[in-house]
C-alpha cells in the first residue's frame, strides 16, 4: 500500500514510525446487490402489491356490510387495510438500514406492520378454531359462552398488540436503545434479539396451532360429509383450509426472511449476495402471500354463522 493509503486501510512510514489510517464507507458486494436498481424495483413493487392488497380489501370491508363489525371484518380492516398500508410505506424504505433517516425510525420501519398482522393472525387463528370446534365437538354458543368467547379474543388481541409494539418501538425496544440506560446496559445484539425472538416464537406457536386445526378440520369434514345439513359447514371449511394452506406457507416465507434477516444483519460483507437477495425479498413477499391468504380465508368464513 503506498503513502496515499487506500479507501481502507492503514501504513507505517518506518518500523517503528508513526500508524496512518485512512477510513471511509465501503459497501461490501452483498450490500451493493441488496441495493441494486434490480433489488430496489423488487422492493417497490412490494410496496405496489401491498397497496393494491390494502385497495382489495377496502372492497372487502365495503362488501360486507354489517359483517364488517364481525371478527372476519376486524381482520380485513387490521390485516388486509392497516398493515398492507404499513407494508406500502416500509417497502419504499428498504433496505431501512441503509436508509437516509433517523435512527429510532429505520428501526421501527422494518417492523411497523408486525403487531397488527400478529394480532390480525390471532383473530384468524380464533374464527378457524371456532368454525373447526362447533364443527368436531358440536359445540353450542350460547348469549354467555359468546361474551367470554368475545372477551378472551379481545384480550388476545390487546396483550399482542401493546406488548409487540413497546418490543419494536417503545421503552424496551431497540429503536429507543440510545437512549434508555438500561437498554444501553446490554449488548446491542442482546437487545435486538429479544425482539426479534419473540416475533418468531409468537409465529411459529400460531403456525403450529393452525396446522393442528388443520388435522381437526379434515376430521371435521369425515365427521359430517354424509349429513345433508352440514353441507354448507364442510364447504366453508374446505374453501377454508385452501387459504389458511397458502397463508401458512406465507408465514413460513416471512419467518425464514426475517430469520436471517435477524442473523445475518451485521454480517453481510461475509453472505453470498443472492442469498442476502434470497431472504431480504422472501420476507416482504412472505408478508403479503400471507395477508391476502389470511383476508381470503375469513371473507369465506362469513358463509359459516360461526365466524361472527
Amino acid at each position: 500500500m503506498g503513502p496515499d493509503g487506500g479507501p481502507i486501510g492503514w501504513w507505517l512510514d518506518s518500523g517503528n514510525g508513526t500508524v496512518y489510517a485512512q477510513l471511509a464507507s465501503v459497501l461490501s458486494p452483498s450490500e451493493l446487490a441488496l441495493n441494486s436498481t434490480a433489488s430496489d424495483a423488487f422492493f417497490k413493487i412490494w410496496a405496489a402489491i401491498s397497496w393494491i392488497l390494502f385497495l382489495f380489501s377496502l372492497a372487502i370491508i365495503f362488501k360486507m356490510k354489517k359483517k364488517a363489525l364481525s371478527w372476519a371484518g376486524f381482520v380485513v380492516l387490521v390485516e388486509g387495510i392497516a398493515a398492507n398500508a404499513a407494508r406500502g410505506v416500509q417497502n419504499l424504505y428498504e433496505p431501512a438500514f441503509v436508509h437516509e433517516s433517523s435512527y429510532w425510525f429505520s428501526n421501527f420501519i422494518q417492523l411497523v406492520d408486525v403487531p397488527m398482522s400478529i394480532s390480525s393472525t390471532w383473530v384468524a387463528l380464533m374464527i378457524w378454531l371456532k368454525i373447526v370446534g362447533t364443527t368436531v365437538f358440536a359445540v353450542r354458543f350460547n348469549t354467555k359462552i359468546t361474551y367470554a368467547w368475545n372477551a378472551f379474543v379481545w384480550l388476545g388481541v390487546l396483550v399482542l398488540f401493546v406488548i409487540l409494539y413497546i418490543y419494536i418501538c417503545g421503552k424496551w425496544s431497540y429503536a429507543l436503545r440510545p437512549w434508555t440506560p438500561e437498554l444501553l446496559a446490554k449488548g446491542a445484539d442482546e437487545v435486538r434479539t429479544e425482539t426479534n425472538n419473540l416475533i418468531y416464537n409468537i409465529t411459529i406457536a400460531f403456525l403450529a396451532t393452525f396446522a393442528a386445526i388443520c388435522l381437526a378440520a379434515i376430521a371435521a369434514i369425515i365427521r359430517v360429509a354424509k349429513q345433508t345439513a352440514s353441507v354448507t359447514i364442510v364447504k366453508t371449511i374446505k374453501r377454508m383450509m385452501i387459504w389458511i394452506s397458502l397463508q401458512m406457507v406465507g408465514m413460513m416465507l416471512f419467518t425464514v426472511g426475517f430469520y436471517y434477516i435477524s442473523e445475518h444483519l451485521r454480517h453481510y460483507a461475509y453472505v453470498q449476495s443472492s442469498f442476502v437477495i434470497f431472504f431480504n425479498h422472501v420476507k416482504p413477499f412472505g408478508s403479503l402471500l400471507s395477508s391476502f391468504a389470511q383476508v381470503m380465508a375469513v371473507n369465506t368464513s362469513l358463509n359459516s354463522t360461526s365466524s361472527s
